[in-house]
């Protein structure tokens, strides 16, 4: 998994070994990840689409909650945009 995103030139978190971040077009997108649960955070959706379809060519069979309110690691998640 990890290969996939240092393919991809993010840059592992030194303090915690399981977020990335890679500055895209001069904004932050980072992914963080345990053990079956992923989350990504970028502006544009399109950036996320395509990092999910690298991961899923490696990893095939990814469910993929998209939006504001989602579910990970068995909480419930909101993020206002503001």
């Amino acid at each position: 998994y990890v290969m996939v995103l240092l393919d991809e030139v993010y840059e592992l978190n030194p303090y915690d070994k399981c977020i990335a971040n890679n500055i895209i077009n001069g904004k932050q997108c980072t992914i963080g990840w345990y053990i079956g649960n992923n989350i990504a955070g970028y502006e544009d959706t399109e950036v996320i689409d395509e990092l999910i379809e690298k991961i899923d060519k490696k990893f095939p069979g990814l469910v993929v909650q998209k939006g504001s309110n989602f579910g990970i690691l068995g909480m419930k998640r909101f993020f206002q945009k503001d």
